[in-house]
């Protein structure tokens, strides 16, 4: 079988469009958010492991051209069992960022509600112009990070609001999150949550644009205020998106995947292992001495702590590349080789996103990619790897009993002894 289309006139670029863009709730199903050529934000859905997918389901509001959207769902934050996922997206036409949730079960979208207002005309010329990250924290506060710029200057922030009203404010009043404000030059941010002492924070991996560099930042909820904690070289000269960041729930071990003077001479893609805020356990190489390489999309298998790093290599920079993968089972201490993923010519391919995180559900490392040139938005089955539900006689069960949700089923066990032994 050959790489699947599931849209074949989305948005060129639809891929840097949509930060962590996949979804997976179980093996066979998942969601793929994007920008469509007709400027609406949409998600596309399968039910059959990615070989067939739905027409776009526009989320936001019609008639209103969107820039770029991210998600977070509900379970890639630590012992969250929602069923949701929450989108954020950037609004050029009434010049915002908007909020609204998507709920698995039942596929149903929520009210949409405005994140942050723009003081002048947001500027829609290119990736570095504008962005937007979610996540929600342990403690449940929904985080939005959205930066563009407008008519004259760098617009935007960090906004944060209760789920259970939905209400959006500034949350870094006390120190800020982003740094730089000159004009086509916007920051980039990735955010994930960060049990730091306390539940509510969260923690950003930050690309500072003025010095080709990222940093790790953590908010404190209590401070109101980001701290700068420490980072690596990264010069992305290119504007494409060769970083990810995604912790591991069993332990808080968080990854960060970045890359240095891509696309120029001789370049790495490297993992970095942190065991907590501001120290870097260990410092591998994923891709050594590669002008070829670019992008990079990181997947964790929360059941065994298996990792997966999606890029792009090929012959030629950019223009003649396709997507690969590797693997490693020991923390990113090694890395089990390159592994072809896409089946179809080299060509040139750009916005990869592997899938972020799987659990107890179970879900697939299936990355979807797109053809910049003609605007496909592309995926592969064949290639694919399935992570199987756990099953319920295993952990989950195991979970039940420690957590006393067996209680009522005291009868059961008590006649024959068929769960007591």
């Amino acid at each position: 079988m050959a790489d699947i289309t599931i849209d074949a006139t989305v948005k060129a670029g639809v891929g840097i469009r949509a930060q962590r863009g996949m979804v997976w709730t179980t093996p066979s199903i998942g969601y793929q958010f994007g920008v469509d050529s007709d400027d609406l934000g949409k998600y596309w859905k399968t039910t059959d492991k990615g070989v067939n997918w739905s027409a776009g389901v526009t989320f936001s509001t019609a008639a209103k051209m969107c820039i770029t959207v991210a998600v977070w769902y509900d379970k890639w934050t630590k012992s969250d069992a929602g069923t949701k996922i929450h989108i954020a997206w950037i609004d050029e036409t009434d010049d915002e960022c908007n909020y609204r949730t998507l709920d698995t079960s039942n596929d149903s979208l929520g009210t949409e509600f405005v994140v942050d207002s723009a003081t002048g005309a947001v500027q829609n010329v290119g990736w570095s112009t504008r962005h937007v990250t979610i996540c929600t924290a342990e403690a449940g506060d929904i985080h939005v990070g959205v930066g563009y710029n407008d008519d004259a200057t760098f617009d935007g922030g960090h906004f944060s609001s209760d789920p259970s009203t939905i209400s959006f404010s500034a949350a870094d009043s006390s120190g800020a999150l982003y740094e730089n404000s000159a004009l086509f030059q916007t920051d980039q941010v990735m955010f994930i949550p960060w049990n730091s002492g306390t539940t509510a924070d969260i923690l950003a991996l930050y690309i500072d644009s003025s010095i080709n560099n990222w940093t790790l930042k953590t908010f404190s909820a209590s401070g109101s205020a980001w701290s700068e904690v420490g980072g690596g070289l990264h010069t992305d000269q290119n504007n494409y998106r060769s970083y990810d960041i995604m912790y591991r729930h069993s332990d808080d071990f968080f990854w960060v995947i970045a890359s240095n003077t891509e696309g120029f001479g001789s370049s790495d893609h490297i993992s970095y292992r942190h065991e907590d805020s501001t120290t870097i356990a260990s410092t591998d190489v994923i891709v050594l001495n590669t002008a070829t390489f670019s992008e990079a999309s990181l997947l964790i298998n929360q059941q065994n702590g298996d990792l997966y790093v999606a890029y792009m290599n090929g012959s030629t920079y950019d223009t003649a590349v396709k997507p690969v993968y590797q693997k490693s089972t020991n923390n990113g201490d090694t890395w089990g080789g390159e592994v072809a993923y896409g089946e179809a010519a080299e060509a040139n391919y750009r916005g990869l996103w592997a899938g972020c995180s799987i659990g107890d559900a179970g879900g697939r490392f299936q990355p979807t990619f797109g053809q910049y040139t003609n605007s496909d938005l592309l995926t592969n089955n064949v290639n694919s790897v399935e992570i199987a539900a756990v099953a319920v006689s295993g952990r989950i069960m195991s979970s039940l009993v420690a957590a006393g949700g067996l209680a009522g089923l005291g009868g059961i066990a008590g006649k024959g002894g068929g769960l007591a032994g």
